[in-house]
């Protein structure tokens, strides 16, 4: 039973579930695409700044993660719960003086059972 569904205008089937072991085993051939990946939450946490509400988490699959940002709800998760999350996936990103590696911006957040 899903116990969360939230899709921001994007379909579920846009992509093939991936693990994400997987993708990140050929992270340039997944490089700024939507990726449809599942895994477990870990480091779950929801922030507010300057007025914009967001959650961040790794999506752990065994010894490999993802960092995620879902940005403009809470989310209400926690660590532990298996989900799937669709999302623009970015091997690198420069922000200013910040990089960040392996990151996900989350477009939809599904709770599996």
């Amino acid at each position: 039973m899903t116990v969360l569904n939230l899709v921001l205008g994007v379909p579920w089937v846009a992509a093939q579930t991936m693990t994400v072991s997987a993708i990140l085993q050929h992270p340039d051939q997944y490089d700024g695409k939507v990726i449809n990946v599942v895994g477990r939450i870990a480091a779950y946490q929801e922030r507010v700044t300057v007025g914009d509400t967001y959650a961040t988490f790794r999506l752990e699959d065994g010894n490999s993660y993802l960092t995620v940002y879902f940005f403009g709800k809470r989310l209400g998760l926690k660590n532990g719960l298996r989900i799937r999350v669709i999302g623009t996936y970015s091997a690198f990103k420069q922000d200013g003086q910040y990089s960040f590696r392996n990151q996900v911006g989350a477009q939809g957040v599904q709770v599996l059972p």
